[in-house]
């Protein structure tokens, strides 16, 4: 046991070694500068309610950015070290390949937990400490999840573009499917449905079984107005807790499979 902790740490610090390399904090303080001129930006333009919409545009940007960031920065630590053959390296040691992938999710998800306690401090410059706090936890929830679905791609599919791709698809597909399908159910509609109507909404409700609910992660009305509720919180910490452990459990397939 003692043994898999101290290969779990080494692989989660190769990543912590390369963050530092890449300056990838760096990188994501651009990203807070944008979203701070996005900020000030919109209160110059804003009517009403000026810090409603100042910390509601600028959590969305942060969101967006900083989950796609990770993404990328996932992808390409996987794919670069396939391409340098460290990945044989690393599987060469006496050590099982879910160890391998636990300590690289760790290494990635403390970068997460990193950016979401920065976010948290840029926050706090428009919204109450509350707020930005349980925004902040389900920012990171939702990026571990992100994360997770990246190795799981990098491992699959071996390049950066086709994985990226398909975790922004779905990552997107995740947070709009609610409302992709409260459309397709519109009762206005002037004909009646058709077998292909209802084969397209038996796809999408099987879609939003499969998927997490994302589009009650990390919602900007949280700092904008105060709503969240206790049981959200704990919806949003079970949704995280099952598809971490499928993510991780598929990846650890996925990786035992390969002659690497």
């Amino acid at each position: 046991m003692m043994h898999a902790l101290k290969h779990c740490r080494l692989f989660a610090y190769t990543v912590f070694v390369e963050a530092i390399t890449l300056n990838i904090i760096l990188s994501c303080g651009l990203i807070f500068m944008v979203g701070a001129g996005i900020a000030l930006f919109v209160g110059e333009i804003a009517i009403v309610e000026t810090r409603e919409t100042q910390v509601g545009m600028s959590a969305a940007f942060l969101r967006l950015a900083l989950l796609f960031f990770l993404a990328l920065f996932t992808i390409n630590s996987i794919n670069r070290e396939q391409n340098d053959r460290l990945l044989l390296l690393y599987l060469s040691l006496p050590v099982s390949r879910q160890v391998f992938v636990l300590g690289k999710f760790c290494g990635f998800a403390l970068m997460a937990a990193i950016l979401a306690v920065l976010s948290f401090g840029f926050l706090l410059l428009f919204t109450d400490a509350h707020s930005a706090l349980l925004w902040s936890v389900s920012l990171l929830f939702e990026a571990w999840i992100v994360i997770g679905f990246s190795l799981l791609c990098a491992f699959s599919l071996g390049q950066i573009t086709p994985a990226f791709a398909a975790v922004s698809g779905i990552y997107l597909l995740s947070r709009s499917l609610p409302s992709i399908i409260l459309m397709s159910s519109n009762p206005l509609r002037s004909h009646e449905e058709t077998v292909i109507d209802r084969f397209m909404q038996s796809i999408l409700h099987l879609l939003d079984y499969l998927l997490p609910r994302l589009d009650r992660f990390t919602r900007s009305e949280w700092l904008m107005y105060g709503e969240l509720s206790t049981s959200e919180l704990w919806f949003i910490t079970q949704q995280s807790i099952i598809y971490l452990m499928l993510l991780l459990c598929t990846a650890c397939v996925d990786v035992y499979r390969k002659n690497i």
